[in-house]
């Protein structure tokens, strides 16, 4: 059986620009500023803020002082552990970066999951997930894993038949039925 040319990595690298990348929640919201609001709205963070306000009406402006720059200094902590973390787990995700086998210019090719845009063709192995939502072309004895998005615990069986051809990325396929 021939396989079906798919898109042509220009066509791949244009839907991938205009449909973004092929990730859960989109663009993540970085920034210093988000930092620096995250970490003064902590708890802890108000909490500390109050009582040197409160030594301030108080008429313990030393107090206050020394209250403020306690909680400046480990609020510049919090903020550097976090960047550090942040800037360490994105080099950690582009390590363990997974790659899906996909269909292009008529050559099955590796990509990393996240290039997959809408109209590729993706070629799945039994245990795998899904890298995507998408339709079934083709297969051979598959079953679905759908217990995520119904609840049902047993596997569902797919094929290239409309009505029975729709895939999600949260599903997961089984091997003759054993998960």
């Amino acid at each position: 059986m021939l396989l079906p040319d798919g898109l042509t990595t220009d066509q791949a690298r244009e839907l991938l620009r205009l449909a973004g990348p092929n990730r859960v929640g989109g663009k993540e919201a970085g920034g210093f500023l988000r930092l620096l609001r995250d970490v003064i709205r902590e708890p802890m963070t108000v909490l500390l803020l109050v009582a040197s306000l409160i030594y301030f009406l108080l008429h313990e402006p030393r107090q206050g002082l020394l209250m403020l720059a306690a909680t400046v200094f480990v609020s510049a902590i919090s903020v550097y552990q976090e960047r550090k973390s942040s800037r360490a787990l994105a080099a950690m995700r582009k390590y363990v970066e997974p790659r899906v086998a996909c269909i292009r210019d008529g050559v099955l090719v590796m990509v990393a999951s996240e290039e997959i845009v809408p109209g590729d063709i993706v070629v799945v192995e039994e245990g795998s997930s899904f890298p995507a939502d998408g339709i079934v072309l083709r297969a051979n004895d598959l079953t679905v894993n759908e217990s995520i998005v119904t609840g049902e615990s047993f596997p569902v069986s797919k094929d290239g038949m409309e009505g029975n051809n729709r895939v999600y990325r949260s599903h997961r396929m089984c091997i003759r039925g054993v998960q």
